[in-house]
Order: structure tokens, then C-alpha cells, then sequence
């Protein structure tokens, strides 16, 4: 679903229709809405073996401090490694 509406409205959307869980796949700024709003609970990463020098940030420029505990990781090949957090 693509929409413009805010976090909190997205939640509540979804809830309606009786799913539990969302999966948000955005970029810096639809992260960092989410995440500022306290509606992110779990965050998977995929770290690949590549750097590169200019791109999308995770979440934005806002600045904020976010606690992490490693849940588990995995090694899918490639060099390239799934990390699952879950947010404190």
C-alpha cells in the first residue's frame, strides 16, 4: 500500500483491517517518522560486502539515539549478512 498519510493513521489503517504486523520498507524519512513515533519494534538490516560513498540514508538527517539488542544474525552468501534487532 502507498500512501501519504501519517505514521499514527497508517497503524491504526492496518489494525482495522486485522493485521498484527506491518512491514515498513521506506526510505530515511519514512523510517525515521516511524521510528521517532515509537511504531517500530524489530529492524532487519542486510549488510552487503560493498561501500559506498553517497546514497539513501536509513533514517535521514533527523538526529536521534535509538538502543538496539542483537537478536540474531545469519550468513546468506556472498559476503552478505542478515542482522535482526529488536528496539529497546
Amino acid at each position: 500500500m502507498f500512501t501519504n498519510k501519517q505514521p499514527g493513521e497508517i497503524i491504526k489503517l492496518v489494525e482495522d483491517k486485522g493485521y498484527k504486523q506491518l512491514l515498513i520498507i521506506g526510505g530515511g524519512r519514512t523510517n525515521s517518522l516511524f521510528l521517532k513515533n515509537n511504531l517500530i519494534n524489530e529492524i532487519y538490516l542486510d549488510v552487503h560486502p560493498l561501500i559506498l560513498s553517497q546514497g539513501i540514508k536509513l533514517f535521514g538527517d533527523e538526529e536521534f539515539k535509538i538502543d538496539l539488542d542483537l537478536m540474531d544474525s545469519q550468513q546468506l552468501g556472498s559476503g552478505l549478512t542478515l542482522l535482526h534487532y529488536k528496539v529497546k
